[in-house]
């Protein structure tokens, strides 16, 4: 069997990849979402714990399908980022790597910054209707809580979490590149890294580079290489949208929410601009990690992007 599996990351033009190119592609059974999420093996490979998991469904589920080449495509197979902080992801690529033991992956990156304020537009304005400021949303453990300061029952808060799981958080360890690729690389024999910034300056080239690995052309009409999907919020746009989620919260009442949105909006409007405080809480994160990543996978190429790696 040959099996191509498309692993994300988010916000990398996945959603293009999965709606205008794959379903393009000739000669393989395209498995994607919805059954890559709902189907129980999948979903189970995704998310349930060793004690719950089972091997034997999945490729029981496999055999239904009965196909001797499959392309699948799911983001959330390099886990998930909000709130889990790509906790479940190692475990799904070993799980993915027993399954389809001869698999190539394709792996798409892009430049930290971007990524995550991409992956904050998206909480606020998708289904989880995010309703706080983005420096209550990148998160980053301020301080280590230390056996000295539990010895002197020193108050442990919630800056002393490394992973905080009590809200919707997005944790900045997630995009160190080089242990997701090296991640990869040591369970599968063939890993292709797409750079977001590669496909976004030049779509054809990198569908081409797509197709040489399905071992065909894929052909793409000119007016779907200008479609765009899940565009972000403008920052006005952006804040009127958290206000619309923080009543929706509040109230169901038509009337009660009008007045609470114009109470909001009319408010001082002085939230931290993403950008800015992105670029500032990252600009010490990942420029070592990057650098690594371009001293070991120099193929990559990110060093052809150092606004967008930090670099």
């Amino acid at each position: 069997m040959k099996t191509i599996i498309h692993t994300g990351l988010h916000k990398t033009a996945t959603t293009y990849l999965q709606e205008i190119v794959f379903p393009r592609v000739q000669g393989y059974t395209y498995l994607t979402r919805p059954y890559t999420q709902h189907n129980f093996a999948f979903n189970k490979l995704h998310y349930a714990d060793m004690s719950l998991y089972s091997h034997a469904e999945t490729v029981e589920e496999l055999k239904q399908i009965n196909s001797e080449r499959l392309l699948i495509s799911d983001e959330s197979f390099s886990g998930k980022p909000i709130g889990f902080g790509y906790i479940n992801r190692s475990l799904i690529a070993e799980r993915l790597a027993q399954v389809f033991p001869e698999a190539e992956i394709i792996l798409f990156i892009r430049g930290q910054q971007n990524i995550i304020l991409s992956q904050y537009n998206m909480w606020v304005k998708g289904y989880i209707a995010g309703d706080r400021a983005v420096n209550d949303f990148a998160w980053y453990p301020k301080k280590n809580y230390t056996y000295q300061e539990s010895l002197s029952n020193t108050p442990a808060g919630l800056d002393t979490l490394f992973w905080n799981t009590n809200k919707y958080y997005l944790n900045l360890d997630c995009y160190k590149y080089y242990e997701l690729i090296s991640l990869y690389k040591n369970l599968f024999r063939k890993v292709h890294v797409f750079l977001y910034e590669d496909f976004k300056n030049d779509p054809n080239k990198v569908i081409e580079k797509i197709g040489t690995i399905l071992e065909q052309k894929i052909m793409i009409a000119e007016e779907d290489l200008e479609t765009k999907v899940n565009i972000s919020l403008g920052q006005d746009s952006l804040i009127k949208k958290i206000h619309e989620n923080k009543v929706q919260v509040i109230t169901n009442n038509k009337w009660l929410k009008k007045i609470l949105l114009f109470y909001l909006n009319s408010r001082d409007k002085r939230f931290s601009d993403p950008k800015d405080y992105i670029r500032d809480i990252t600009k010490n994160v990942y420029e070592n990690n990057n650098r690594q990543l371009i001293e070991t996978y120099p193929e990559i190429g990110i060093q052809n992007y150092p606004d967008a790696y930090n670099i």
